[in-house]
């Protein structure tokens, strides 16, 4: 915009032009906090997600992988992908998100599978498998 402002004085008046300060309107410039680009982001994510959901709803079937990882805060969170299979037949991945859930152990796994899968209106009807690693909280207290 000030660009333009030079180039407007500068064409007008020649070289030897007295420039004006350069003052924006009100309208033009407007400060974008933190707040407003997480609001924007979730709108991008929303509308990936709706694209996500159409391609693994008309996949052949789909499978849910979870994994557990705990941060610095000792916060347990769970990231959960899904392996589909297009109607031509390739594998395709996606990331479906991470959760914290509430409960430990297996239920918590449940708990975060159901939450991204339904954050992702993923359709129950096509997963046909879940699978984890071979932690204590997959398998239970006494191995299986």
């Amino acid at each position: 915009m000030k660009a333009d402002q030079v180039l407007a004085a500068v064409s007008d008046e020649g070289w030897d032009v007295h420039l004006q300060p350069f003052v924006p309107p009100n309208s033009a410039l407007h400060y974008r906090d933190p707040v407003v680009y997480r609001d924007m982001l979730d709108v991008v994510a929303s509308l990936e997600y709706e694209k996500l959901a159409a391609k693994i709803n008309d996949s052949v079937c789909c499978a849910v992988q979870i994994d557990g990882s705990v941060d610095r805060q000792q916060v347990d969170n769970k990231f959960v992908c899904a392996r589909y299979i297009d109607a031509d037949g390739s594998i395709q991945s996606a990331f479906l998100g991470v959760t914290e859930p509430e409960s430990n152990g297996a239920k918590g796994l449940l708990e975060a599978v159901v939450s991204a899968t339904d954050r992702a209106r993923i359709d129950s009807n096509k997963i046909v498998g879940i699978t984890t690693d071979g932690e204590s909280a997959n398998t239970g207290k006494n191995g299986g």
